[in-house]
């Protein structure tokens, strides 16, 4: 289940000489109009770089899209694109050919260097790519990353700083960055607070809440035009025919409003005795296709309305795919503090346990809580993104 947060890099780029940058698409180059990044890239830390560019029109023959720590750039006889980097393993450069460009045509470049070594990649729609390039490489660190020209080479098309950025060990560098899984400074700013001897957090998963034992935000929820509730939760045990607890909301450490879990009856958001919203188990049918090692997701939105709330129950086992029931109802959750595998009975059966490293809670589109929990390293797409030591 993927967790995506946008955040600007402390780098910027200068200009030099004249380009033309209209809405964040820079375009005019020349060997004397430009743009380049105002610090050096450390090439010795892992890096993520997206650029989306756009060919000109006619021969794209000899042209330079970048060039510093990585040089993307066209043959002088034709329209393919190759890549020519510093290799401080080997202490020599690297060159290969990647692949033919079409005229007129937008791309998106990913480049990434970690660990692994270095993996060039090519999209026309930010979603499907091929591979063009991979090596046992490793990039100096002496370089800025120069956008659009050489000393005698130069980009006909565009480039689209809007999508166009880098990440350094999965923190933003340059441009607008979309982070999958951040570190401590980008969490959520509020916290969970457990009460109690049972609760305990291992390898990221909350577990061991009874009827004298609570985990629950550090702050109540404020006031909102719509709330985004993620969780992934698993049951070690059997789910209870009466109901298992998944989520409280209330201002004490048994709260009447809930969305439970019942081996009968399937999922449901309820207040006091009253259901709101009901999943049966012939829609999503936890207890027999719910993978106990990775458990499955529940999703809450809820939308304020001019006099009620729309609440909305989605359930999945892969993150991807939805189950989904809605209804509009009067109870507002708001002032109430949100607790994890307890409700107004305490926890029940089936020994709830709920995954730290990738639940969250989004205010009006902004991350207010999330506390992931990694032992170690965490990678995306071969992009260290998390270390525990910080």
């Amino acid at each position: 289940m993927a967790l995506y947060h946008s955040a600007r890099g402390s780098v910027n780029y200068t200009v030099v000489g004249n380009p033309t940058i209209v809405d964040g698409v820079a375009r005019g180059f020349s060997t004397s109009d430009y743009l380049q990044t105002s610090d050096i890239l450390d090439g010795s830390k892992d890096v993520n770089m997206i650029i989306k560019c756009t060919t000109g029109s006619g021969s794209l023959a000899g042209q330079q899209l970048i060039t510093g720590t990585v040089q993307l750039y066209t043959h002088n006889a034709n329209n393919n694109l190759r890549v020519s980097v510093y290799d401080t393993k080997s202490s020599s450069w690297k060159d290969e050919n990647l692949f033919y460009l079409s005229a007129e045509t937008t791309y998106y470049i990913k480049i990434v260097k970690n660990a692994f070594g270095c993996v060039i990649s090519s999209s026309t729609d930010n979603v499907s790519y091929t591979t063009r390039y991979t090596a046992d490489i490793d990039f100096r660190t002496t370089d800025k990353i120069t956008f659009g020209r050489t000393s005698s080479k130069y980009w006909s098309g565009s480039i689209d700083l809007n999508h166009t950025y880098i990440t350094l060990n999965g923190q933003p560098w340059f441009g607008i960055c979309p982070i999958e899984v951040q570190k401590h400074q980008l969490m959520g700013p509020v916290g969970y607070q457990i009460s109690g001897d049972g609760p305990t957090v291992a390898d990221g998963w909350l577990s061991g809440l009874d009827g004298s034992s609570s985990c629950k935000t550090t702050q109540t929820l404020p006031a909102f035009q719509t709330i985004e509730l993620m969780v992934n939760v698993r049951y070690p045990n059997a789910v209870s025919s009466s109901y298992t607890p998944v989520l409280g909301f209330g201002t004490g450490d048994n709260p009447n409003k809930r969305i439970i879990a019942n081996a009968n009856t399937g999922h449901g958001i309820r207040e006091d005795t009253t259901e709101i919203i009901t999943i049966d188990n012939n829609t999503f049918n936890y207890v027999t296709a719910s993978n106990q090692t990775n458990g499955y997701f529940i999703k809450m939105t809820v939308v304020k309305n001019a006099s009620d709330y729309t609440y909305t129950l989605s359930l999945s086992l892969d993150g991807q795919t939805w189950a989904s029931n809605s209804a509009n109802y009067a109870t507002n959750i708001c002032n109430d503090y949100v607790s994890f595998l307890r409700t107004s009975t305490g926890s029940a059966t089936g020994k709830p346990q709920m995954n730290m490293n990738i639940s969250y809670i989004k205010i009006d589109n902004k991350l207010w809580f999330w506390q992931p929990q990694p032992t170690t390293k965490i990678y995306v797409n071969h992009v260290l993104v998390w270390e525990k030591s910080l």
